[in-house]
């Protein structure tokens, strides 16, 4: 419960949609609650729908303007669209992919108090552009409902359940996952792929097939009709659609191994650190944002891939890709069956404890407000 000193922090953005910076600001105001260090302050009224009746009135309860100016602070998240802060209270929160930046974006960014980046890829980054003054607070998850439980499947289902979760994009390498998991299948004959794909924004789907490994994905499609296209047959491919997080938890937790190729992350890739902490075997690529995770996780490490390069325009949306890294499907086969000899943590909490939102959220208040 909330201190009654506690600092007030402003959110500037709509706290529980389903997208990344939703679901950041949920997990980070809820977090802010519960552990006493911030009382939650919501810009805009928050998005309740899919959430229990008790976390709906728990953000409904949160205050919607500051009584006092004292010791407040207000986060703005930036991402591709980088905007001026408007009050001198104002610290940004950015996480990015696209790696070029241009000296307008750069005097925006220095209208901020701090600059809080999702990773030390982001801080790098920006470094290499001349900002010096950004530094690194790694995001959370929800470590209330990504634990580890014993699956529910037998032993004798005979199955191998690969996970693979993301939207769907270039960047996100499902691609590659596609890809690898043909392969792997030539010798594991029962392998099924799991996925949790979903993509709200259709148009970032565009540019899946650059590199090769499979068609053009389009909206028309499903997930499952675009996998049969590309060779992965409607056994051996289920994809869970739009469902709750405790839904997509359970499914984790019956996998065997889950796998994360992905080309770029500016933070540290929540849905990665969600299988880790249901105990499942993971593999992450040794790239960008996943390097803090590497570091402060240590999931299994695909091995170092080339860097990504693409002809201009052939992925919308991205004009500098610095970092990015490209994953042998080889690679990603290999870090399959070294997963496959490592033992599930049913039971015994994954060494992932002070990166669920518990934690993390006293660490970015003083970030915040430092």
């Amino acid at each position: 419960m909330n201190q009654p000193d506690a600092p007030a922090v402003v959110f500037d953005w709509p706290i529980g949609q389903p997208t990344g910076w939703g679901q950041y600001g949920l997990h980070l105001a809820l977090a802010m609650q519960a552990t006493g260090c911030a009382t939650p302050v919501l810009e805009h009224a928050p998005i309740v729908d899919g959430h229990s009746e008790a976390t709906a009135a728990l953000l409904r309860s949160f205050p919607r303007t500051v009584t006092h100016r004292a010791g407040m602070v207000r986060a703005v998240s930036l991402g591709r669209q980088v905007r001026p802060a408007q009050t001198p209270e104002d610290v940004a929160l950015l996480v990015f992919e696209d790696t070029r930046w241009d000296a307008a974006s750069l005097d925006m960014l220095r209208t901020y108090r701090r600059v809080i980046v999702g990773s030390e890829w982001n801080r790098a980054i920006l470094d290499a552009w001349g900002f010096h003054e950004a530094v690194v607070g790694l995001q959370g998850y929800d470590g209330a409902v990504f634990r580890p439980k014993p699956r529910v499947r037998p032993a004798s289902d005979g199955r191998i359940l690969v996970f693979s979760g993301g939207k769907l994009e270039f960047r996100k390498g499902q691609d590659i996952v596609l890809e690898a998991f043909k392969r792997f299948r030539k010798t594991h004959p029962t392998a099924v792929l799991v996925t949790n794909w979903w993509n709200a924004w259709p148009t970032t789907t565009r540019g899946m097939s650059t590199m090769g490994y499979v068609s053009e994905y389009t909206p028309d499609q499903t997930l499952t009709t675009w996998a049969m296209a590309n060779g992965v047959g409607s056994g051996a491919f289920l994809d869970c659609g739009v469902v709750r997080p405790s839904h997509v938890a359970d499914v984790m937790r019956e996998c065997d191994a889950a796998i994360f190729p992905n080309r770029a992350e500016g933070a540290i890739n929540m849905v990665a650190c969600e299988t880790i902490g249901c105990g499942i075997p993971t593999a992450v690529s040794d790239a960008t944002g996943h390097r803090d995770l590497l570091v402060e996780l240590g999931p299994c490490a695909m091995r170092e891939g080339r860097m990504v390069d693409v002809p201009a325009g052939a992925v919308p949306g991205y004009r500098g890709m610095t970092g990015w890294r490209e994953t042998d499907p080889d690679d990603v086969v290999e870090a399959l069956e070294f997963l496959l000899e490592r033992p599930r943590t049913d039971t015994v909490p994954p060494p992932s404890e002070w990166l669920t939102w518990q934690e993390r959220a006293p660490v970015l208040t003083r970030l915040l407000r430092s």
